[in-house]
Formats: C-alpha cells, structure tokens, sequence
C-alpha cells in the first residue's frame, strides 16, 4: 500500500508546504482521519478516547508538550488505544512565530523531546498552533525534515458549540483523505454536546462506508 500526503489546494507558497489531506493509493475503503488539537485535558480527552473506542475508530491527537508532561499516563493511553499522537508545540504561544528559524526550531525540538521521553519514540509531525505557517517555521521544518499537518475542514468547536446539524453540512465538504480538526478541551455542557455529536459524526460516516485511521508514522520517517 502506498500513501500519498496531498498539500493544500491553495495557490501559495507557505500553505503548499502543509500537509492537509491524505491519500492511500489503492483504498478499498474511504478513510478519514479525525485529529484532537490542545489536549491532553481531565474528562475531555478520557470520553473522546471511550467514543473512539467504541466505535471502532481511530484519530491523532496533536497535543502540548507542557500539557502532556503534566500528564504522561494520558499520553500514553492515547498511544495504548492505538491512535498517533502529533507535535502541537511545546506552549501554544503564538509569540514563537514572531521569532528566527534557530529559535523556533529549538521551541519544536524542545516540545518534541518531552514526547520522546514519554514514548519512547517521536511523533508523526508537527501541528502550528492555528496552523499558522511562517517563513522561519518552514525552514525549521525543513531543516528537522518534520513535516507540517494541517487539516482540509474543521467545525471551529473551539469557538462554537458542535452541534448534529452541522454534521449534514459537512456531507458535501468530507472526502476520502479528509483531516478533520477538532479538540478535546471542552468542559460542562459544552462537552456534553461534542461527545453527542462526535459519535453521531463517526456513526453517520461510517454508515456510509468510511472508516477512521489515525494519520501514519511513515510521514516521519525522515525525522526519527
């Protein structure tokens, strides 16, 4: 079997250099690949893990160094379930844009080494916060030859509320190879509704044949 990583369908330079979505040569079966921003979080990440779980599903979580090192047996069972766990920075502070190639190379490296020590292995890649793509983080990038995952839709959870309607509307924008961002950091009531509405996601394109993969290692190869 053979992946292809498609880049973004935009016309220049910076996005072209993402990864947003994927595409398996040969699939019998249209894949999507579900992806968890700014985690790990207490009850959050634990109920995606159960929904997951229970539906036969797997996803990438894209997490924070100084979050996951709080929080290592979360880590760990996101990897013990089988999904893929990604580079989401090692604080989440945009200011690291602001900075020269060396300093957010070592911003990347730092956070990447944390995972490292909890995995025992590295990540699939990294995930900018926002995914906002920078000159400087390109040739970091490059230079840790790390590829750049961004996403092809997302649902904007982190703002509003996930709700089932929006699932319908995501019919004519979900394709095989679709990376979808969403996060597993909500609490309350809001939680409530977006584990509702992730099993009603998962359950209604599953119906239609499609089957959940976590995004692959291989894309790392280079960097590990």
């Amino acid at each position: 079997m053979i992946t292809r990583f498609l880049l973004s369908p935009f016309n220049f330079t910076l996005s072209n250099f993402a990864t947003h979505r994927i595409c398996v040569e040969d699939m019998n079966v249209p894949q999507i690949y579900l992806s968890f921003d700014d985690g790990p979080s207490d009850g959050c990440t634990e109920d995606v893990l159960k929904i997951l779980d229970r539906n036969n599903a797997k996803a990438t979580f894209f997490c924070i160094a100084n979050k996951a090192v709080l929080k290592p047996n979360m880590l760990l069972a996101i990897k013990r379930n089988g999904h893929s766990i990604g580079n989401h920075s090692l604080d989440h502070k945009y200011s690291s844009f602001y900075k020269n190639t060396a300093s957010i190379k070592n911003w990347i490296t730092n956070a990447e080494d944390l995972f490292h020590s909890i995995l025992g292995h590295h990540t699939i890649g990294f995930r900018s916060p926002a995914g906002v793509v920078t000159p400087p983080l390109v040739n970091a990038l490059t230079e840790m030859k790390m590829p750049l995952i961004l996403w092809d839709l997302r649902f904007f959870d982190k703002c509003f509320s996930w709700k089932e309607n929006s699932i319908k509307q995501s019919l004519k924008k979900v394709s095989p190879g679709s990376i979808v961002l969403l996060h597993d950091t909500h609490y309350g009531n809001r939680k409530k509704t977006f584990i509702k509405t992730l099993e009603l996601f998962i359950s209604h394109f599953q119906q239609r044949g499609y089957r959940f993969e976590s995004i692959p290692y291989n894309l790392t190869k280079q960097h590990q």
